[in-house]
């Protein structure tokens, strides 16, 4: 006799659960806020597939046998993801605050306690602002003639360059007075200082000098390009970056 007939194949899997949803976005700060992250997606649900039939029994005296059970479905996948996170609130704006009672102000710096140093081009002084009424401290501190730039080492010592006097003025961060005139090259413009404390001048002449400030003295005379102005150092490396105008140029001096 024939086999008998296959079982019935099994029913399809439930779908898988849907997709997370996106993250909500961060509160912007500042001037600008952050876009929030988008939220993932997943697959489209479907149905498991069907499980096999199952063998058809041996024929046994003539008799039909039982066919064998079916198999299981498979699990269905995942159902679709939700909606991505909200962007970010921006944030508020700056207020400006205007500090008045200035001379021609040209150079800035901030010490490592916050006050603010000030050089007066027109007068030949340098003014100091308290951070947190933003007015300034006391009297003007006179310096050179001309004073350009200021920088301010680890220790708090504020440098300014005096470009018709040709020196340095060291102002100590305590007292607000003059502790040391060095003499420099012809017409000193900027001023930067490395993270061991070294002082750099650049000198439009096309020099820039090298300044101790443990002594206050230079210690080199570094010939650049013509119209040295603008000083930068790399607090990485402790190289020397140095513009000069006149050439188009930009000098490095190693460490």
């Amino acid at each position: 006799m024939a086999g008998g007939v296959g079982g019935t194949g099994g029913g399809g899997g439930q779908a898988g659960p849907g997709g997370a949803g996106g993250a909500a976005g961060i509160l912007g700060s500042g001037l600008f806020g952050f876009a929030g992250a988008p939220g993932s997606t997943g697959v489209g649900g479907t149905g498991g597939s069907g499980g096999h039939g199952g063998l058809g029994g041996a024929a046994t005296f003539g008799f039909a046998a039982a066919g064998g059970a079916g198999g299981a479905g498979s699990a269905g996948s995942g159902a679709v993801g939700g909606a991505g996170g909200a962007g970010g609130v921006g944030g508020a704006a700056g207020t400006v605050t205007t500090i008045t009672g200035f001379n021609g102000p040209t150079g800035v710096a901030v010490n490592p306690g916050g006050d603010i140093y000030v050089t007066n081009l027109g007068n030949g002084s340098v003014s100091v602002i308290d951070p947190t009424t933003n007015t300034i401290i006391g009297n003007p501190i006179p310096v050179g003639t001309a004073p350009f730039g200021v920088a301010v080492n680890p220790g708090g010592d504020v440098y300014v360059t005096n470009f018709s006097d040709a020196t340095v003025s060291v102002i100590a961060p305590t007292t607000n007075t003059i502790t040391a005139t060095i003499p420099v090259g012809s017409n000193p413009f900027g001023v930067a200082v490395n993270p061991g404390g070294d002082v750099y001048v650049t000198n439009t002449g096309g020099t820039v000098s090298a300044i101790d400030p443990a002594t206050n003295t230079v210690t080199a005379t570094i010939t650049v390009g013509s119209g040295a102005f603008g000083v930068a150092v790399d607090p990485a490396t402790g190289a020397v970056y140095v513009c000069n105008r006149f050439d188009n140029t930009v000098s490095v001096i190693s460490a």
